[in-house]
């Protein structure tokens, strides 16, 4: 399971203001404190709600520097905006696979921003949805995933560099929800099995008590419905257990090898 570190996002509000105040040292701890924990990934979001484009693009530069003054890991770029994306494109470091987070099939975006996957050579999350917004029934979000998949396949950006994330709704909003978006993951990867599958996993438990735990066991859930990829807290020890645990359990860890050598590391 690939962990894209999720910490640093400027809808949390010490990280909002540490954007708005430039302040590095915010910025910093969490990279390394993700690094540390085991990301592989590190997601930088700098969408405050505050000033106009042309000031994201500059905090999206100025966070991405930040980060990769403390750690080598790549960048997952998340911006809805693709001048937003191309910014941080253009500052990450080279010789490295990193992540536009993410694409949509909606029409304004689409091409434009496939056009940065494939000029930067990068993996993206394609979320299952278009210019109608979120559906609710998994073949209806299928049909949103095969029309970023026809343009993807036109531009001739390989299959497995696409991560498709079908989109986890609140399961306080609806209890099928979670069910919902493994299913629709299935599906996706049942017609294009070349695609990996990634999700924004905290978004489950959004307004339920006991969210750590919801996340734990979600996670393990995507793992066993073949996910590759979450946007996780690293440093959340218990979800990092339950991550190694289950690549063990999944048969995915050979001889046990990484989830003894992770208890190990815990224990020194």
């Amino acid at each position: 399971m690939i962990v894209i570190g999720e910490l640093i996002n400027a809808t949390r509000k010490k990280v909002r203001e540490a954007v708005i105040n430039h302040d590095k040292d915010v910025i910093e701890s969490r990279a390394s404190a993700q690094a540390e924990a085991g990301a592989d990934y590190i997601d930088v979001n700098v969408g405050t709600g505050q000033g106009d484009a042309a000031e994201e693009v500059e905090n999206m530069k100025w966070a991405i520097n930040a980060v990769q003054k403390v750690t080598d890991k790549p960048i997952s770029v998340d911006s809805p905006d693709t001048e937003v994306i191309r910014a941080g494109l253009e500052v990450c470091a080279e010789g490295k696979k990193h992540f536009v987070n993410s694409v949509t099939a909606e029409s304004e975006r689409l091409i434009p921003t496939l056009e940065l996957v494939k000029k930067y050579d990068t993996n993206v999350v394609a979320l299952a949805m278009g210019d109608e917004g979120i559906k609710v029934e998994p073949e209806e979000r299928l049909e949103a995933a095969s029309k970023i998949m026809e343009q993807v396949r036109s531009m001739d950006i390989p299959d497995e560099t696409v991560f498709f994330d079908p989109l986890v709704m609140p399961l306080g909003t609806d209890p099928r929800n979670a069910v919902l978006t493994l299913r629709t993951g299935c599906l996706i990867f049942e017609k294009y099995p070349d695609v990996k599958l990634a999700m924004g996993l905290s978004n489950v438990s959004h307004g339920l008590p006991q969210r750590k735990l919801l996340n734990r066991v979600f996670l393990t859930l995507a793992m066993h419905s073949g996910f590759h990829a979450a946007l996780i807290d690293p440093t959340d020890g218990e979800m990092m257990r339950t991550l190694h645990a289950a690549e063990a359990l999944l048969g995915n860890d050979e001889f046990c090898m990484n989830f003894i050598t992770y208890c190990r590391s815990q224990e020194s």
